[in-house]
């Protein structure tokens, strides 16, 4: 078996174009077309915003976390190596700051503490079916 035989190489050449479409994205984003990065949002939301609810396991987090990896990504742009592929380094961004929501997360945990209160009804009384199951 050879290099060009691996599964790598196979799966390198078939991604190629899609390499070349998100290289030539990011330098029309760089001569100043923001078009062009909303074409980018639209090839990695669905895949960024699976990875970051896969780190957070809440929705509203995961949108979070990916909206802000855009932004971070778009406004550090210059900061990207065009040599290599785009979606690592936009999801580095997005596991980082999937970390950072984590770690404030449990620190408000820890803070504030969940207990859990009583089951009450809307009028604030005990609920009955809970009260029937202790007796």
């Amino acid at each position: 078996m050879t290099l060009r035989d691996t599964p790598d190489r196979e799966r390198a050449e078939r991604d190629e174009p899609a390499i070349a479409a998100d290289r030539e994205a990011i330098r029309a984003v760089r001569r100043g077309d923001a078009e062009a990065f909303a074409r980018v949002v639209g090839w990695y939301q669905r895949r960024l915003f699976g990875l970051a609810l896969m780190l957070t396991r809440e929705p509203s987090a995961a949108e979070e976390v990916a909206q802000d990896a855009f932004v971070r990504a778009f406004t550090h742009l210059d900061a990207y190596d065009e040599r290599r592929p785009f979606y690592p380094w936009l999801a580095t961004i997005a596991v980082r700051l999937a970390q950072n929501w984590l770690t404030q997360r449990a620190r408000v945990v820890a803070r504030e503490g969940y207990t859990l209160a009583p089951d009450l009804d809307s009028a604030g009384a005990a609920d009955p079916l809970a009260a029937l199951n202790t007796d």
